[in-house]
């Protein structure tokens, strides 16, 4: 990316403590890697091209890597239209997606992505990863149309209202801002921190530059058995690219949780945010702990279901939900 400045910071800012770097790959352990990213092609006001792609990449006792699965995923959206699936194709090729051509992929495509594919989400797999994320990236490319002062929605219903979640709290910055001018504030978020490491080119999959107007969510979630548990080390980064190719992060949390590898209950949950929008933002972190004692498999739904309002952060469930992959990754991997 670009080495100019983002524009100057919002006072009213959350967390900005951008991650460098990545984590060394221990022995006998599983990382799953995952980036969604939408550009605009066309211009900030033209459709929506996602590319995404999801690797798990095996560590043996030894130390060699070796990738056990991935999928990668294409698709036009019509953004404006209200995030309408245009075209949508995945590697390996599966026919079924042509079934979710003409959705909106915002309320309700999570459904139906679980009802059309319950055998990938059964086993925890990249290319439904990719699917389940696919709504929230689409909306934080919204990013794009707000950083360029362009005042105009998708059409379809608000996604976005009072209470929602911690940085979206009555009285707040995102109330107040979009109250008073009719239009959600724009994100002044620190410079994105370099996440590659020169000592291990298998750390990640193949990052590509991104174009101006683009937005990347991107995961990492680490595995591996010690000491009697289940240990899963989770990053999630949402980030934009301005016109000027300068990469700003929006928002950035690690997490780390401990399971039982019997019942595969969580025994310890722990948020650290590294980049939040807004002040008000910075309470949601602690959230986290609200998923102890769950099993893991029943994360993603009942993070949705239960896990709202101000206490929280819509990002941060986001994390929490892919906890719900830990115990098939775990299978990959031994003590």
């Amino acid at each position: 990316m670009a080495t100019a400045q983002p524009r100057p910071l919002d006072p009213r800012h959350g967390i900005h403590r951008p991650t460098q770097g990545t984590p060394a790959r221990r022995r006998n352990s599983v990382r799953r890697t995952s980036t969604i990213d939408s550009q605009r092609p066309d211009g900030v006001e033209g459709r929506v091209t996602v590319a995404a792609h999801a690797r798990d990449l095996l560590t043996t006792a030894d130390g060699d890597a070796r990738t056990v699965a991935a999928s990668d995923l294409h698709a036009t959206i019509d953004w404006f239209g209200g995030y309408l699936v245009e075209s949508l194709q995945a590697t390996p090729d599966d026919a079924r997606l042509a079934s979710l051509l003409g959705r909106r992929a915002s309320s309700g495509f999570r459904g139906a992505v679980s009802e059309l594919l319950p055998d990938e989400r059964a086993r925890h797999s990249p290319l439904y990863l990719l699917l389940d994320d696919l709504p929230g990236a689409l909306l934080v490319s919204g990013s794009a149309i707000v950083q360029a002062g362009i005042r105009r929605r998708p059409a379809g219903p608000i996604l976005q209202s009072s209470d929602m979640c911690s940085g979206w709290r009555t009285g707040g910055t995102l109330v107040l801002e979009t109250t008073r001018v009719g239009f959600v504030p724009a994100v002044t978020g620190p410079l994105a921190g370099d996440l590659l490491n020169p000592d291990d080119p298998e750390a990640w999959h193949q990052l590509p530059a991104l174009g101006p107007h683009s937005t990347r969510r991107l995961r990492r979630l680490d595995v591996w058995r010690a000491d009697g548990v289940l240990h899963a080390d989770s990053f999630f980064r949402d980030s934009h690219v301005s016109e000027e190719l300068v990469e700003t992060s929006i928002h950035e949390y690690a997490v780390h949780a401990e399971v039982d590898p019997e019942s595969l209950r969580v025994l310890r949950s722990e948020a650290t945010a590294h980049a939040l929008p807004w002040q008000e933002c910075n309470s949601a972190p602690q959230s986290a702990v609200d998923i102890e004692g769950r099993t893991v498999g029943e994360l993603r739904d009942w993070v949705r279901a239960e896990m709202t309002g101000i206490r929280t952060c819509t990002h941060l469930n986001d994390t929490l939900r892919s906890l719900d992959d830990v115990a098939a990754l775990a299978e990959l991997v031994t003590d």
